[in-house]
């Protein structure tokens, strides 16, 4: 019996000191250039796989220095276990985390599952504190590349728009005017009243409204449609 427990012991504490030999932490280039002092903005995107289209995911900007320095320092000592085998898992959630340097680069880490990289797992993702958060934002969540644009008048179609899913933006109040264009998609119409202000169908009923945030405008989507879809 001693034999027995002296057995299951040493195999416990290799399976520890296994355990320990695969933890490090990230260690690429670009991690190692990141210094706080050159960061401007940190966005987290969280969302879930396989939702249906429509659906929003959320975008968390962090300006604050303070709390810029908090997460660049928790990413350096983030835990990542090597992890070779990991089966395929339908649905789950993500985090694309983004940091904007003041010389125009970004520096961008996803984690899908707490999978990092296919073959890592990561312990804990930095994530901001309540009071740390200068701006929720929002994209959609979009399977079809290609949709039809059409002129909101006439019902003429000007083309397809490619860049739905690329959308960034914030909620704001409704406007009291007609739109000009709107983009047709697999969960309602997106009506573009101006350069920055849509909406997309909340109920039947009701539509909420939202405010691009992107560089380019709805005006530079317009003119830049492509004859065919992609």
């Amino acid at each position: 019996m001693k034999k027995i427990k002296l057995l299951l012991t040493i195999i416990l504490i290799l399976c520890i000191s296994l355990l320990a030999s695969c933890v490090s932490k990230i260690t690429d280039k670009q991690m190692k250039n990141l210094y706080a002092e050159s960061v401007t903005e940190i966005h987290i995107e969280s969302g879930l796989h396989g939702v249906q289209p429509g659906r929003l995911n959320t975008i968390t900007v962090i300006t604050d220095k303070n709390a810029i320095a908090r997460l660049v320092a928790e990413w350096k000592k983030v835990n990542i276990i090597f992890s070779p085998f990991n089966p395929f898992v339908a649905g789950g959630g993500y985090t694309v985390t983004t940091f904007y340097k003041s010389d125009g680069s970004t520096y961008t880490i996803v984690v899908s599952n707490r999978i990092y990289k296919s073959n890592y797992k990561i312990m804990e993702i930095p994530r901001a504190k309540e009071g740390e958060v200068s701006e929720i934002r929002y994209s959609f969540v979009i399977y079809k590349k290609s949709c039809e644009t059409y002129d909101y008048a006439t019902g003429q179609m000007l083309g397809y728009c490619n860049c739905v899913s690329d959308f960034k933006f914030v909620k704001c109040d409704p406007v009291d005017s007609e739109p000009l264009y709107y983009i047709s998609t697999s969960f309602g119409d997106l009506k573009i009243y101006n350069e920055r202000i849509f909406s997309k169908p909340q109920d039947l009923d009701t539509n909420a409204f939202f405010k691009l945030t992107t560089e380019y405008d709805f005006f530079e989507v317009i003119a830049n449609l492509t004859e065919e879809e992609t």
